[in-house]
């Protein structure tokens, strides 16, 4: 519960930063800022699977278990990797022509240090069921960004100083660094004193790197099918254009936040669950993660309308969300809820390897769509037909291997689909579209759950 209320705070703040941001900056501006946010999730490769095996190897203790010297020498390590990792990075800034891409690799190498330090302590958090802790950096980190908005707005408005993506990157690695002193703060017994010497834990840090690894590769797969249209969309059209298409993806990514918070949990509660109990679990997750999803696109036709007074610069974004918010539905299924089960049941080589598959096909219906079109909204529509693929391919691979089915929700959110992107194209005014779909939504969820599978 309590992670699910600190996500709602988070999503309040999350809305107030989505929509004022794009007010702030200028378009180019906006791009740019995108820009830095992709590639800064490839970042998390670097960790090379540590911050993962961390994971994988406490998920379902408690925290008072851990041995603190162990910690504290696992700790003392990764901080001199990852600040080693992140010079290199900055560093390779230098090799750049175009300063605006020169300095969004150097801000990618101090925000990398500062992000996967972070990402390691909230894994033992996670692991070890602290919520607490977790939701209140979630909550913490929200409020400041969402501060941040609204000081530069207040700035900017006044004539103090006015904003840009250097500026606003530069304070998020500020923001980046107090959730890092935040958590060094929570954990420091874990952090100062005294540790074991390194070369007694050598072969288990090296250990904790080859169980992470094949995760963090499977994370990364599936990271890359998600971006794909939004990579394909940086490279072959202007900044300009690329803002408004991540325009459409960050309203999306706002609405995802609630259906998120449950894979934080999942994890931690399935490693106490004897695997030949878990299956119950798979099935009952997966209807409720498509019934939210479906009820998500309901917000679609408000936020037209929102848009249309608050943002006109930014409407094309609107075609592109029609597209890109059902591939919600199929993607929030794969990672909330089939890839957590994966890791539960030690399935990851096996996520990974549909995930390479399936960024082949992306690719292939990606390019074929640029190739015909020229548009990013045949971009949009390719990443949809992409992540119903994925659906069905993973859900063929847990079926085969474990024997869980969930064929039923992949046609649940077809038929979602299809409805929804004929009410989204031919109905209005918005109110009316947004009845129309609700009413189809009603229909379907009860001819698919009446025996009572998903309680309302």
């Amino acid at each position: 519960m309590g992670v699910a209320v600190s996500r709602g705070l988070s999503l309040a703040a999350g809305v107030v930063t989505g929509l004022l941001l794009p007010k702030l900056l200028t378009v180019s501006d906006y791009g740019y800022l995108k820009i830095f946010t992709l590639y800064l999730t490839y970042t998390a490769l670097l960790h090379f699977g540590f911050v993962d095996g961390i994971l994988l190897k406490f998920a379902g203790l408690d925290y008072e278990m851990l041995c603190r010297e162990q910690l504290r020498t696992y700790t003392r390590f990764f901080a001199l990797f990852q600040v080693v990792i992140g010079c290199v990075l900055a560093a390779t800034g230098i090799f750049f022509q175009d300063p605006a891409y020169r300095f969004i690799l150097q801000m990618l190498g101090v925000n990398m240090v500062l992000v996967n330090l972070t990402t390691y302590y909230q894994f033992i958090s996670q692991a070890t069921r602290r919520f607490s802790e977790y939701s209140a950096k979630q909550l913490l980190a929200a409020v400041l960004k969402a501060g941040l908005v609204i000081a530069l707005l207040v700035l900017q408005s006044s004539g103090v100083l006015e904003a840009s993506y250097r500026l606003y990157i530069m304070a998020l690695n500020g923001i980046d660094g107090v959730m890092l002193l935040w958590y060094v703060w929570i954990y420091r017994d874990i952090t100062f004193g005294e540790r074991m010497p390194f070369r007694m834990l050598s072969v288990e840090i090296k250990e904790l790197f080859r169980q992470g690894i094949l995760l963090t590769l499977a994370y990364q797969v599936s990271h890359l099918v998600l971006v794909l249209d939004r990579q394909f969309v940086s490279v072959l059209y202007p900044t300009d254009t690329y803002a408004v298409y991540s325009f459409a993806y960050n309203l999306v990514m706002m609405l995802s936040v609630m259906i998120s918070s449950l894979a934080v949990v999942l994890l931690p509660v399935l490693k106490r669950v004897e695997p030949e109990r878990i299956k119950p679990y798979y099935c009952k997750t997966l209807s409720v993660t498509a019934v939210l999803t479906g009820a998500a696109l309901c917000c679609y036709f408000p936020l037209v309308g929102l848009i249309r007074w608050f943002l006109p610069e930014y409407e094309a974004a609107s075609s592109y969300l029609a597209a890109v918010l059902p591939a919600l539905m199929y993607s929030s299924c794969i990672s909330v809820v089939m890839f957590t089960f994966c890791k539960a049941l030690e399935q990851n080589a096996n996520f990974f390897k549909t995930g390479c598959v399936v960024l082949g096909i992306g690719c292939a219906t990606n390019g074929v769509a640029y190739g015909l079109f020229r548009t990013p909204l045949a971009i949009s529509y390719a990443s949809l037909l992409t992540m119903a693929v994925w659906f069905l391919l993973q859900e063929a691979q847990l079926y085969k291997h474990t024997g869980m089915k969930g064929r039923k929700e992949f046609f649940y959110l077809t038929v979602l689909t299809l409805g929804f992107l004929t009410v989204a194209r031919v109905v209005s005014p918005d109110w009316v579209g947004l009845t129309a779909y609700l009413v189809w939504f009603l229909a379907a969820t009860w001819c698919f759950y009446r025996k009572g599978a998903v309680k309302l």
